[in-house]
């Protein structure tokens, strides 16, 4: 005969270890998003690393906000977590600065964050991504990235439709002058 009490005591290990789980997945959402309080009722363990990252993101916006950005850059940079609202939010920092590299490695990281939880990618790291590209004179591929903008659009897609336009006939503009340059 099978042995109840070792089967019953299995399934509470593997009910125990589901739970634990979906905790750290909510967890890690509540993170990705910002919202650190509902990330601290999920895992009361991490309570000091989530605080240490609320702390740094409101003092980073509280900077950001103030005009600072240098400082709200240092701030966002101040903790490691896999916060993708933060990572926004120092990718506006550094677009205010004027330093695209950085604010295309900030979105690109977001939007893996995004993807890796499975969650729709944000439009603001979509748009500044695009923006960032464009600064970057890589038309091409900021072409795509506001086509990908336009399809989570939001309120803004007529926005991003007039920025697409703009830059694609830019684009077919700067083609024809090269194209009449080497004929």
């Amino acid at each position: 005969f099978p042995d109840f009490d070792e089967i019953r005591e299995n399934e509470a290990k593997r009910r125990a270890e589901v739970s634990a789980k979906r905790a750290s997945v909510k967890c890690e959402q509540y993170v990705a998003r910002g919202d650190f309080e509902k990330a601290i009722a999920e895992r009361p363990d991490l309570k000091e690393s989530l605080e240490k990252s609320a702390e740094a993101k409101k003092k980073g916006d509280s900077l950001f906000r103030s005009g600072d950005y240098l400082a709200a850059v240092q701030a966002y940079s101040s903790v490691d977590d896999q916060c993708a609202a933060r990572l926004r939010n120092r990718a506006a920092s550094y677009e205010k600065i004027g330093d695209s590299n950085a604010v295309l490695r900030d979105c690109d990281e977001s939007l893996a964050i995004d993807d890796k939880l499975g969650v729709e990618p944000s439009l603001k790291a979509l748009t500044r991504r695009a923006g960032a590209l464009e600064q970057l004179s890589r038309r091409d591929e900021a072409i795509a990235a506001y086509q990908a903008a336009i399809k989570v659009g939001g309120d803004q897609k007529k926005d991003l439709i007039e920025r697409l336009r703009r830059l694609q006939e830019s684009s077919e503009a700067t083609r024809e002058e090269s194209a009449k340059a080497t004929t």
